[in-house]
């Protein structure tokens, strides 16, 4: 193990926007999903061309995140790995939670739109 790690800005940006997280108000406000919803009252159809698009956005909706979860694997295999380099990679760490929890919401959107799902 390398020598012990200074806090630093970045490390506490991190920490205060994990707390932030944390706070249920806050977290609604960044993934825009405060699970209520009006579903529509009849029956929805979807076109095959519908369905090869949602197909689609979920695949790529997949890859995003699994994309995003890498990089924050990648982040803490560096600072394990190359104490000094932390700095760079706790930046790269602290903005993955934000970018999964819009492609979460982007996603969300799409298919909410596609199945006639609306918000109040």
């Amino acid at each position: 193990m390398g020598a012990p790690l200074q806090r630093s800005k970045v490390f506490n940006n991190f920490a205060n926007a994990a707390r932030r997280r944390s706070n249920p108000a806050c977290f609604s406000q960044i993934c825009r999903d405060d699970f209520s919803m009006v579903l529509p009252n009849d029956p929805v159809t979807l076109s095959v061309e519908q369905i090869h698009e949602l197909n689609r956005k979920l695949s790529t909706f997949r890859h995003d995140v699994n994309n995003q979860l890498s990089l924050i694997v990648a982040a803490v295999e560096l600072i394990r790995l190359r104490p000094e380099g932390a700095e760079r990679a706790l930046k790269m760490l602290v903005e993955q939670p934000m970018k999964i929890s819009e492609t979460v919401a982007q996603f969300s959107r799409e298919l909410e739109s596609a199945l006639n799902v609306t918000r109040p």
